[in-house]
């Protein structure tokens, strides 16, 4: 994955593995800087990595958690779910408490161990909703009472100013290495396209009247907790002529080849 993929944001749990041993793994993977939370006795641990274009704040952690502001556009919340009862409340209760007041673009991503066994209820308390997923979906594999057990336990989830920033983001479920877990892979896009050039705004679209009740709607969006900021309203009306853009012939060499 290091060398395929190299993602801008890596988060790895269940580390079991003080700070100074995950610093020198920081240096190995390549990365700029590293965010670590030491395990409790012989379970847990996080780490946290991020290459240096990006500006993270870590707001909060603890051995079940690490919340982050993302070079500000959005939260990320990477979460480990406690394996007792009581711990899955109490690691609940922070999530939808975060969730009642965040109205900014936020992701959570992780090992959510049973959090989410009541489902849809818990998931609407925060309004948040799964990313359209790839691959092997049971994302744990081992062996219970003599049986081999697989659990959906590893996911990734957006609140709806998440997906009116990132309308394509996607989750893969990639193939086990040296764990139980299945990596998680979270795509901000629906392909490598966006990624090839920044957005630019294209002065023919001064002169077609579909364009402006396109950005009229796109601006005027609210979600459920009131106005939009400005940051979200300019995403959601970026990806909206975006997606127009494509659905018409704008590129004058393409209109050229037609013609011949």
């Amino acid at each position: 994955m290091r060398q395929n993929l190299f993602p801008e944001i890596l988060f790895l749990m269940e580390t079991k593995n003080v700070r100074n041993v995950l610093v020198d793994l920081q240096v190995w993977l390549g990365y700029d800087n590293v965010f670590t939370v030491d395990p409790v006795g012989l379970r847990g641990g996080f780490a946290l990595f991020w290459e240096k274009n990006i500006k993270m704040d870590v707001k909060f952690a603890d051995k079940n958690v690490i919340d982050s502001l993302v070079s500000s556009p959005f939260f990320l919340s990477c979460i480990y779910g406690e394996p007792s009862d009581h711990g899955r409340e109490v690691v609940w209760e922070r999530i939808s408490r975060w969730g009642c007041i965040r109205k900014e673009p936020w992701c959570i991503i992780g090992d959510f161990n049973e959090i989410l066994n009541n489902g849809e209820e818990r998931r609407l308390t925060c309004g948040m909703d799964e990313f359209s997923r790839k691959g092997d979906r049971f994302t744990w594999g081992g062996w219970r009472w003599k049986k081999w057990i697989q659990c959906c336990l590893d996911r990734s989830f957006g609140n709806e100013a998440w997906l009116s920033l990132f309308p394509g983001s996607n989750q893969t479920f990639l193939e086990k290495r040296g764990s139980d877990h299945r990596p998680v892979l979270l795509r901000f896009y629906a392909s490598k396209e966006p990624f090839n050039g920044q957005f630019r705004f294209d002065k023919r679209f001064l002169w077609q009247p579909e364009v402006l009740k396109e950005i009229e709607k796109a601006w005027g969006g609210r979600n459920k907790f009131g106005p939009d900021k400005v940051g979200i309203k300019i995403g959601r009306c970026r990806a909206v002529l975006s997606r127009w853009k494509r659905k018409r012939n704008f590129n004058a060499k393409d209109k050229i080849t037609l013609l011949q």
